[in-house]
């Protein structure tokens, strides 16, 4: 393509000072309509490679604490709102946080995320207890469970039973709260811990109970049988000698007869079972309990899995405990204390 040519069509393309008017005016017409669109395609473009790299990316702030200081809810959404972050709130009881301070957040703060992101408050709705609950006719033990069970999820419990408890003699069971303090009702300030002061039965002074004759009895009825006359008892095991049978009280201490208080273990020796029936096994929980000053509760369970039954449910006052069982191949022994899972 020559030069001329290349002008001859500039020519008839662009406006020229030897076109008409009217030629011009639909030159620069038809320049301008064109121009408009191309503007308007590089607009479109642009947009488009904008969106393509998202929302901006933010720095997630601390809406949890400064220095110590706990912060309000509302100034926790303003920061957020300020940083192009929207807040989402969940409630939970604290006794360690004011009403409506920010416990927990989620991301975490110096997380990087997209502008307009959530970020999950935790709310403290302050402690779940506002005043001391009535103890007084319930068991030692009960009252501890519920306590542990009430700030189970709290790291700053608001009432704690003060120890050593004082142990009296009474008429109520055993174990039995008579008194406390503060009383029923007490309010609890906010930040404050209540230590709770327990009098407790240590049952009636020079009650005995009479031992029941348990020789030669299948040692699964002996413990039936003590089970019900409510004495605390423990077992050793040995094999069974000439003439003997086996999987039975061989001996006791004390004898048949004798009358023992309520605190008294009673020792009973049995011989091994030479067989069980098949699918189960024998065997016997032996541990070293602490001296306790009233009788507690004692639980042998059988667990398989996420299930357990109970084999034997008893009171012992402590120290020396051997608990003879037949259980299933598939199930593992455990023994509670007072509700709580043993462990050394």
């Amino acid at each position: 393509m020559t030069m001329r040519t290349m002008h001859d069509r500039y020519k008839s393309v662009l406006p020229h000072y030897r076109d008409t008017p009217e030629k011009r005016t639909l030159k620069i017409s038809v320049l301008l309509i064109m121009g408009a669109i191309l503007a308007m395609v590089l607009i479109a473009v642009l947009t488009f490679l904008l969106a393509l790299r998202g929302p901006e990316e933010i720095l997630v702030p601390d809406v949890t604490s400064r220095d110590g200081e706990q912060i309000g809810l509302a100034d926790a959404m303003v920061e957020l709102q300020e940083k192009g972050l929207l807040a989402e709130i969940q409630l939970k009881h604290s006794s360690s946080f004011t009403k409506g301070t920010i416990i927990d957040q989620r991301p975490r703060a110096g997380a990087v995320v997209k502008a307009g992101r959530n970020v999950l408050l935790t709310v403290s709705e302050g402690p779940v207890v506002s005043s001391v609950g009535r103890y007084v006719g319930k068991s030692l033990s009960e009252v501890e469970i519920e306590l542990q069970e009430l700030f189970a999820s709290d790291p700053r419990p608001l009432i704690r039973i003060r120890k050593p408890v004082m142990y009296v003699f009474d008429d109520e069971p055993a174990g039995t709260i008579l008194e406390q303090s503060p009383p029923p009702g007490a309010e609890i300030q906010e930040g404050e811990v209540v230590s709770l002061d327990l009098v407790v039965s240590r049952g009636p002074q020079g009650k005995r109970i009479e031992v029941p004759d348990l020789v030669e009895q299948p040692f699964e009825q002996a413990m039936d049988e003590m089970v019900r006359v409510g004495v605390p008892f423990t077992f050793r095991i040995r094999q069974a000698e000439s003439g003997e049978q086996s999987g039975v009280v061989a001996e006791q201490d004390p004898s048949a007869g004798e009358e023992i208080p309520i605190d008294a273990v009673v020792v009973l020796t049995m011989t091994e079972p030479r067989r069980v029936e098949p699918g189960r096994t024998f065997g016997s929980v032996q541990v070293e309990l602490p001296r306790y000053p009233v009788l507690v509760d004692v639980e042998l369970r059988a667990r398989r899995g996420s299930q357990a039954r109970n084999v034997l449910v008893m009171r012992h006052p402590g120290g020396p405990l051997a608990i003879p069982y037949v259980i299933r191949e598939d199930e593992e022994p455990v023994l509670y204390i007072n509700g709580r899972e043993w462990s050394p």
